[in-house]
């Protein structure tokens, strides 16, 4: 497959997997690494984390817009806690806030949605979000990409990779 239409097919498919639960942006980048002509780790690690962190910058905008917003009727339980957590987690220091960024960008835990949201509601600055969303989204599927292509090695099926 042609490295650049792969890397955009799968920026494209990861943005929409970072808006639903019913696209897996791991799948996606393990089938790639199946192909006759497997696409190179770098440029396709770098494109799905662009592309799942665009999705992500929409909630994080969200997020952003709701703290900012007047409230003249009573807030629900669920969004006053979120709150909470936003800035416990996330506005004592800098760094804090991007230690609890890296993490859920590049292990998962807490959720990278609601860190997104709640990120935007702690008014992170934007480059701090989105250059440590990249970097831990692209780690983590460079580690998918990496440990698929051994797996496929190893097993020696005949047609992949």
């Amino acid at each position: 497959m042609n490295p650049i239409v792969g890397s955009l097919s799968l920026l494209g498919l990861s943005f929409v997997s970072a808006l639903t639960p019913f696209v897996n942006a791991e799948a996606a980048l393990v089938a790639s690494q199946a192909l006759e002509d497997p696409l190179p780790w770098l440029p396709a690690a770098l494109a799905a984390a662009v592309g799942q962190m665009g999705a992500k910058y929409l909630y994080f905008r969200l997020g952003h817009w709701r703290s900012s917003t007047t409230r003249a009727k009573p807030v629900p339980r669920w969004q006053r806690r979120l709150t909470d957590w936003s800035g416990a987690m996330l506005t004592r220091g800098r760094w804090r806030g991007v230690l609890v960024l890296a993490l859920s960008s590049s292990v998962g835990l807490p959720p990278l949605l609601l860190v997104s949201v709640s990120a935007g509601l702690a008014r992170m600055r934007t480059v701090d979000f989105l250059v440590v969303g990249v970097l831990g989204r692209a780690v983590r599927f460079a580690a998918v990409l990496l440990g698929a292509g051994q797996l496929i090695h190893w097993l020696h099926v005949p047609g992949l990779g």
